[in-house]
């Protein structure tokens, strides 16, 4: 028996405007926690601001990977104990620390390793375009440096693991080790909003039980944020699947444009002749894809993977 998740987005556009909600998931029957000791709480991060300091073309930042215990359905919601990344003297976050820089700038990180008695693989810090990652291999209490360089603009992602397992093979603890990079292209930035998809999973009480929980940003519906549009507004997202699953991304009442996709380690920026409009955009684990569209009627919409399985409460779950 599987326990499962909803996974959307709602948008609301009342006369006038859109309000969007990020990709979400309900927690489904109740499960074991695996912490006993006090840990840091995780904040969701909605990929607003870039983490580090830029000076003179060059990226600084301090990573730390760290367990704590996150509610990503509020603090009414159950607590899950997971690894997450933060900045030195900040919180921890899901997703970690946003990498934004334009093209061209030097990224030195420094990632510390507080998990006790664990080593921690970090893939994702690397030049771009990239044809193989051997990973940064971090001994439990030490600190490891990654020196590279923004190479080509795109949407990408870092993330880690304390198992050896492949992304695909993330479901507890290390489920949400990872943040996006984003390499602007030169001049102005665009606005857009950076949407990092997240699965957690773990056995149920009972024998042949799964509970998952999938999240936008590190928050489960009916949390996730609450986007308001104009009609006849350009809107411009990337998105980013870190999670071990497929998610078939479904935008209801309009079209959107698939401007570029990539797998993390390299990106694809469609031509005007090559970009095609669609509803609904089937990512894989670690791919990302920016889109792009208008608000054509009024309405409360929603964003949010259409595989059924993704869209199921648990029985037991209440209306929301």
């Amino acid at each position: 028996m599987r326990a499962i998740n909803r996974i959307g987005k709602l948008i609301r556009l009342p006369p006038g405007l859109l309000a969007m909600v990020a990709l979400s998931g309900s927690m489904a029957a109740d499960a074991g926690q695996v912490s006993t000791a006090p840990a840091p709480k995780i904040a969701a991060n909605d990929n607003r601001v870039a983490a580090g300091t830029v000076t003179d073309g060059r990226l600084t930042i301090r990573l730390v990977a760290e367990q704590g215990e996150w509610q990503p359905e509020g603090p009414d919601g159950r607590t899950v104990s997971v690894l997450a990344f933060r900045q030195e003297a900040g919180p921890l976050l899901i997703p970690g620390p946003l990498l934004r820089v334009p093209v061209g700038t030097e990224i030195h990180v420094s990632v510390r390793n507080a998990i006790p008695g664990a080593a921690l693989r970090v893939f994702g810090l690397r030049d771009r375009p990239a044809s193989s990652d051997a990973g940064l291999e971090i001994a439990a209490g030490e600190t490891q440096q990654a020196v590279f360089r923004a190479g080509a603009p795109g949407t990408y992602h870092y993330w880690a693991t304390t198992t050896g397992s492949p992304i695909t093979r993330r479901f507890d603890a290390d489920s949400q080790l990872g943040g996006a990079i984003v390499v602007d292209p030169p001049g102005p930035r665009t606005e857009d909003r950076v949407m990092v998809v997240g699965v957690w999973r773990k056995p149920g009480s009972t024998p042949g039980e799964t509970v998952e929980v999938g999240t936008i940003n590190g928050r489960s519906w009916p949390l996730t944020d609450t986007l308001t549009y104009a009609m006849g507004d350009t809107v411009r997202w990337r998105v980013v699947n870190l999670s071990f699953d497929n998610h078939g991304m479904h935008l209801h009442g309009q079209y959107f444009t698939v401007l570029g996709a990539g797998n993390g380690s390299t990106f694809r920026r469609y031509t005007d002749t090559d970009q095609w409009s669609e509803v609904t955009h089937r990512t894989v684990a670690g791919d990302t894809f920016d889109m792009q569209w208008s608000p054509e009627r009024p309405g409360n919409w929603l964003f949010h993977c259409h595989m059924t399985v993704h869209m199921t409460p648990p029985a037991d779950a209440a209306p929301h």
